[in-house]
């Protein structure tokens, strides 16, 4: 029931959150007056069944934007993002990103070989240690098939696909961080995202490289940040994953279903890789 209940939820977020082109999203809500009659009727027929399955699945708190002909039509936060404090989740609410920061990281990884900067053939050996021959290539890690025999099965690994954040690293001349604050963050203006927990309490490490204007934003972000919780049998409880000092490839990135939607609709736009090599 709750695995169908979850399918259910996927299927409806991805039929209407429908991310059309590109381009500057609104700053604001525009007025009721601006949204037709239809689309009023869909959205509450949306925001409904969004409550319903929410509460079905027992999630604490979530968001969800709709962008309509490059322009925000709706955001709406559902539930608690702090169930302790009863602080309402809203579309500003900052929540872990978790594995969703794995869409960074490949797209860094395509840009370099579209580039003509790396080949997705070359051994990972060549970044890490660990690796002890030539049998286990880039494409391999990115793909989730580099365990057993390279290439031949797929083996989810977040733990692996770590190993992605040194060829970034090597490839760029800098820490994976800086190298997504520059490609992403400012560039699209996602000004409420934050690259990791603990970048303020490491703000020694990261000033000179961010900037304390950078770093005073991360913080005032964080105050807006949902703690991360899980099911278990039927109580919500706290959970430490993700963890608060890990900055990575695989996770660790924080942020709202605003500056999400300027990344997808991104994404959808091409601007970060060509469309063939995006398809690939």
């Amino acid at each position: 029931m709750m695995t169908n209940a979850f399918k259910m939820l996927a299927k409806t977020l991805f039929a209407v959150v429908l991310l059309f082109n590109a381009g500057e999203l609104r700053a604001q809500m525009p007025s009721k007056e601006n949204i037709s009659s239809r689309d009023k009727q869909r959205l509450a027929r949306f925001d409904k069944q969004v409550e319903e399955l929410r509460t079905l699945l027992k999630i604490p708190g979530m968001s969800a934007a709709i962008i309509k002909d490059q322009k925000l039509l709706w955001a709406k936060g559902f539930g608690f993002a702090d169930l302790e404090n009863r602080i309402p989740a809203t579309p500003d609410t900052v929540f872990h990103l978790a594995s969703i920061t794995k869409t960074f990281g490949a797209t860094l990884i395509l840009q370099l070989v579209e580039h003509g900067k790396l080949s997705l053939d070359e051994p990972m050996f060549h970044y890490s240690s660990d690796f002890k021959d030539d049998s286990v290539k880039i494409k391999h890690i990115i793909t989730h098939t580099s365990q057993g025999t390279p290439g031949e099965r797929y083996r989810y690994s977040g733990n692996r696909y770590s190993y992605l954040t040194k060829v970034i690293e090597k490839k760029f001349a800098k820490p994976f961080l800086n190298v997504v604050v520059e490609t992403f963050f400012d560039p699209l203006g996602m000004t409420s995202s934050v690259p990791y927990h603990n970048v303020v309490v490491d703000k020694d490490k990261w000033v000179a490289s961010l900037g304390k204007e950078h770093l005073d934003r991360y913080e005032k972000n964080l105050l807006r940040l949902a703690p991360p919780y899980s099911v278990y049998g039927e109580e919500i409880v706290h959970v430490p994953y993700p963890l608060r000092t890990y900055v990575g490839v695989s996770a660790g990135f924080l942020s709202t279903v605003l500056d999400m939607a300027k990344y997808d609709v991104a994404i959808e736009r091409h601007v970060f890789l060509k469309k063939e090599t995006q398809e690939r």
